[in-house]
């Protein structure tokens, strides 16, 4: 009975993450907004998906694919975000949007360095 609420629960947040992240997506007015929503809608909404299913299963060989499985999305979906980013800063496409990355040395327009002040 217990473990049947937790179940229930567990996945109603999953897919309440799931389902704002895809509003995000849909939503949001710029492309790195739009990835954002995604990548962290998509990564909490799949991880409770997982911890609903492990309650429901219990202590079981299943249980532990599920933990594997969610292992490795936490590992590869937030990289494959990064990677979707970059590839869109790269291709020259955000021109209209204002992005600072020390990374690239790309300056902020608005950003001007300080003036030095005094002899040393």
């Amino acid at each position: 009975m217990i473990r049947d609420i937790i179940t229930v629960l567990l996945f109603s947040f999953g897919f309440l993450c799931t389902l704002l992240s895809a509003v995000g997506v849909l939503r949001f007015p710029t492309f790195l907004q739009r990835l954002h929503a995604s990548g962290v809608g998509e990564t909490m909404g799949i991880t409770l998906f997982a911890a609903g299913f492990i309650v429901h299963a219990g202590a079981t060989q299943v249980s532990v694919k599920i933990v594997l499985i969610v292992l490795a999305m936490l590992l590869v979906n937030p990289v494959g975000t990064h990677l979707i980013g970059k590839a869109e800063l790269h291709s020259g496409l955000l021109d209209h949007v204002k992005i600072r990355d020390e990374e690239l040395q790309i300056p902020d327009a608005e950003e001007q360095p300080p003036e030095k002040k005094g002899g040393h």
